[in-house]
């Protein structure tokens, strides 16, 4: 085992143990917080821009990133609300225990492909300006482990990097 196999498998450790702290819903709910958040700060902020600017007077750049950042702030304490709410009624359900496994089990997941995509954006950019000799990772065990899977979860993404970031 290479030392960037070690590096990369150290990495999952914190994932881990804020999965089992946080657990599974409170990790869902983070996550789908940021992407609702951004959709719905993205589709109100400019009629709340509008209403600000008639109020305030101010630029429309600035209110429009404060607009944002409300909205975007206020959906996602809504959500971490309620998500706090449903860990509540889990942890009275006596299933708590369980849904602390299956956090720590999705921050694998998210872990293992934020990871894969970090090493796809970074061969993207290897590939045009050879950063690093590319036979450096063949005896790597972990490394194209987590390529492939971020490959396979979003093929989409590879073919970005390979595209787009390769210049």
């Amino acid at each position: 085992m290479e030392v960037l196999d070690i590096v990369l498998l150290a990495l999952f450790i914190p994932g881990i143990i804020m999965g089992l702290v946080k657990g599974l819903i409170v990790q869902v709910v983070s996550l789908l917080s940021v992407v609702v958040g951004a959709i719905v700060a993205g589709r109100f902020a400019p009629d709340l821009t509008q209403i600000a600017m008639m109020q305030l007077g101010s630029g429309e750049r600035a209110t429009y990133v404060i607009c944002f950042i409300l909205i975007f702030l206020a959906v996602a304490l809504v959500m971490a609300l309620v998500g706090k709410l449903i860990t509540k009624l889990f942890k009275i359900a006596t299933l708590g225990w369980f849904i602390r496994l299956l956090g720590a089990l999705f921050s694998v997941f998210t872990t293992a492909l934020l990871l894969g995509l970090l090493i796809c954006a970074f061969e993207g950019l290897n590939a045009s300006w050879e950063i690093v000799d590319p036979a450096r990772f063949e005896n790597c065990k972990v490394y194209p482990a987590l390529r492939d899977f971020a490959s396979a979860i979003l093929p989409q993404a590879r073919i970005f990097f390979e595209q787009w970031i390769a210049v």
